[in-house]
């Protein structure tokens, strides 16, 4: 994980620090312990108390994912306060990740998902983005800079694949220091930033 504090208008980000699938553990009220914050997140949605057995650790994000669509969800689920809890934990519990999401500086944090429009940027970048406003909120609860507005010029900040035919964003992979996709299930390329 990078110290530096990030100064281009955007960050975009996709199963990076910032990404709900990250493997960190999480700790709800009750002390249950989670291995990233899509598994807390998928427990939360539980109506019964004794599901919620099912995404304790070591289930991951993915397997959290599947198993939520099998199990009864409470009537009152309120994804974005329930989101909002899970962040907050995930980065109030976990110091180097505190230190991640508040050296993303004043960037506008984008999770640039082409196929989730609600939490994520969609495939034409004017999706919701909710988890970046939630993350960008924790960011400022935590000491950074708070909500940032998305640059005008946002579809030229995040890189198009390379291949003319594909029109499809990228996904930052930090892991492999740049972004990445995998297109249209035909090519795979890397770019460098």
């Amino acid at each position: 994980m990078t110290e530096e504090k990030v100064t281009s208008s955007i960050y975009p980000f996709f199963n990076s620090e910032l990404g709900m699938f990250f493997p960190c553990e999480i700790k709800d009220p009750q002390g249950r312990k989670y291995a990233c914050a899509q598994a807390y997140f998928e427990a939360l949605k539980c109506a019964r108390e004794e599901d919620k057995q099912w995404f304790i650790a070591p289930t991951n994000g993915f397997q959290a994912y599947q198993k939520s669509n099998k199990l009864d969800k409470k009537q009152d689920f309120n994804p974005l306060e329930a989101m909002k809890e899970v962040i907050e934990a995930k980065f109030t519990q976990n110091l180097s990740l505190s230190r991640f999401l508040i050296n993303t500086g004043n960037s506008y944090l984008i999770d640039v998902s082409t196929s989730e429009s609600y939490w994520a940027s969609g495939p034409d970048l004017k999706g919701n983005n909710h988890l970046g406003k939630i993350l960008m909120e924790a960011r400022e609860k935590l000491g950074g800079e708070g909500m940032m507005q998305p640059p005008t010029n946002m579809e030229e900040l995040v890189p198009k694949c390379q291949k003319a035919e594909c029109p499809n964003i990228c996904h930052y992979d930090e892991k492999h220091g740049g972004f990445s996709k995998a297109c249209c299930k035909k090519h795979y390329f890397r770019i460098r930033i």
